[in-house]
């Protein structure tokens, strides 16, 4: 099934909703996840790389950040505490699996138009969402979560 332009924005804002309310629910009081700015720990061209597209500058909702791909995608980054809490509710989203060598843990999941990988790194959870129509490898995936977790 197609998945519109209207339907990724409302998938995103979810997202981005959630991680927004997690940021702010006391789960956790790691200074890195509520200093750090998700739209330093991607760059313009790593995006570039992973899409084949130049996306729009990262738009930043409290610890997410938004880019827009010209074909309609739309990646984010979110940090927020709350350790193994927050990580394990996310490893209990359906399709989701765990992912060796990455951070203290991590997790990826991968559903048609949709797929997202989340690490665990101390108190802190990063993670890294894609909507659209042509969602990056996992591999691509991977080195994009690995860069955003050297910066953080």
């Amino acid at each position: 099934m197609f998945v519109g332009r209207s339907d990724r924005t409302m998938v995103l804002a979810a997202i981005v909703t959630m991680w927004v309310a997690l940021s702010g629910c006391g789960m956790g009081n790691d200074a890195t996840a509520t200093k750090a700015n998700p739209c330093d720990l991607l760059t313009l061209d790593e995006i570039q790389a992973a899409t084949g597209q130049m996306p729009a500058a990262g738009a930043r909702a409290e610890n997410v950040c938004t880019w827009a791909t010209e074909d309609g995608g739309m990646f984010s980054l979110g940090i927020t505490p709350g350790g193994d809490a927050v990580f394990d509710s996310a490893m209990r989203t359906e399709g989701a699996s765990g992912v060796a060598g990455i951070a203290d843990r991590a997790l990826h999941m991968r559903g048609g138009q949709v797929t997202f990988m989340q690490a665990l790194r101390g108190p802190t959870n990063l993670r890294l969402d894609y909507s659209g129509p042509k969602p990056p490898d996992d591999g691509t995936m991977t080195d994009l979560l690995k860069k955003a977790l050297a910066r953080l």
